[in-house]
């Protein structure tokens, strides 16, 4: 394996994951020296530029909020309600522009993905209280990160990503039952998070439901 040119020519395509495996390969692998640490020093960089192109992202979101609540366009949050309220919309204003911001560079998946990770606060509540303001390929982020409860799921069901949905999300059977039309039975059985997708776990009623349906595993 060229680890070097797959890291010179493929630097924008590998994920988190895939640098951190060429780590290992590098230390496991028979590599001369000086090559193990030109691909380190090409690992550092990839990584060191992903997350300058989160902060150049996030200031530049932030300096055109400013700018455009001194044109007028954005009110100031009221500070009647107390400055605990007043912070979280002004968090909440500024989580959304980041994100809008992150959204269209060329590898917004790895960004967004590091932003979501490093700000807890973009909690569940907060996805549902901005779900039409977010871009669908943050929300697919965050389908990937966060378990949402059911209730969530079946609210917004016909806008999220029904593959995302049957890949990481953790759901009840009934649920499954439920939606069974639009989610993928190979996906949730063979792919998913769900602690009944093995035939030996799940229900009878399940189990009688999916035979019915033709499904074998």
């Amino acid at each position: 394996m060229d680890i070097r040119e797959l890291l010179l020519k493929h630097k924008n395509e590998l994920l988190d994951v895939d640098l951190s495996c060429l780590e290992e390969e590098l230390d496991t692998g028979e590599y001369d020296k000086p090559y193990i640490e030109g691909c380190r020093e090409l690992i550092g960089g990839i990584r060191d530029e992903r997350r300058r192109a989160v902060e150049r992202t996030s200031k530049r979101a932030r300096r055109e909020e400013r700018s455009d609540k001194r044109a007028g366009m954005l009110q100031e949050p009221s500070r009647s309600c107390g400055d605990i309220s007043a912070n979280g919309i002004a968090g909440d204003s500024n989580a959304i522009a980041d994100i809008a911001a992150i959204s269209s560079s060329s590898n917004a998946r790895e960004l967004l993905k590091s932003y979501i990770e490093n700000h807890p606060e973009l909690d569940q509540s907060f996805v549902e209280q901005h779900i039409g303001s977010l871009p669908g390929e943050a929300i697919d982020v965050f389908l990937e990160l966060l378990t949402f409860d059911e209730v969530f799921l079946d609210r917004y069901f016909d806008v999220l990503d029904q593959a995302k949905v049957a890949r990481f999300q953790t759901f009840s059977e009934e649920f499954f039952i439920r939606h069974y039309d639009d989610l993928s039975e190979t996906i949730v059985l063979k792919q998913g998070v769900n602690s009944w997708k093995k035939k030996a776990d799940r229900s009878r009623k399940l189990n009688t439901f999916l035979r019915l349906k033709g499904v074998q595993f």
